[in-house]
């Protein structure tokens, strides 16, 4: 009998150690407070919040100034093309092309506002160098500047940026001519 109580005696010592029972723990969330809404108008009288005016093309309004921000750049390059130099038919896409190292290549860009009249330049060591710039319409119309890269021997391989500017205007296409 005394190995058949040792079992249970064990067993009863455990549970009473441990607790026997079960814990809980309360957490208090605080609670978050909500700020006001703004006043539709400031101290000035001045309103702060989004008044709806309309505006008709050659008609006087008022009561009321209008501010019209600076818009964006008055040209885009949308399209690069890298073109052999002795390529009977030419063209561009949106994404670039690759030219070799100690070779010559024609560039052709095109989007909004492109003249031949802006400055070009590519990022860069000054390993590429750029001639015979001239303004041409795509098929569609689309305005566009044709150009001609010498890329040097030794040039460092990798992508390049090219920028267009002028005056205070500038459009880029990011890593559109990779030299390998």
């Amino acid at each position: 009998m005394r190995i058949g109580l040792l079992p249970v005696v064990l067993f009863t010592v455990c549970w009473i150690g441990c607790g026997g029972g079960s814990s809980s723990t309360t957490t208090t969330v605080p609670t978050p407070t909500v700020p006001s809404p703004p006043p539709t108008s400031n101290p000035g009288g001045n309103l702060t919040t989004p008044q709806v005016v309309t505006v008709a093309n050659g008609q006087a309004t008022g009561g009321i100034d209008i501010v019209v921000p600076n818009t964006a750049s008055a040209f885009n390059v949308q399209l690069l093309g890298v073109n052999p130099t002795n390529a009977s038919t030419i063209s561009a896409s949106n994404v670039g092309g690759a030219v070799a190292r100690g070779t010559s290549a024609t560039i052709l860009i095109f989007g909004t506002g492109l003249t031949g009249t802006q400055t070009l330049s590519i990022s860069g060591p000054n390993d590429i160098s750029i001639s015979n710039e001239q303004s041409v319409k795509s098929t569609d119309g689309t305005p566009g500047i044709e150009f001609q890269i010498t890329v040097a021997s030794g040039a460092a391989v990798g992508a390049r940026t090219l920028s267009v500017k002028q005056n205070a205007n500038a459009s880029s296409f990011v890593g559109g001519i990779e030299v390998f």
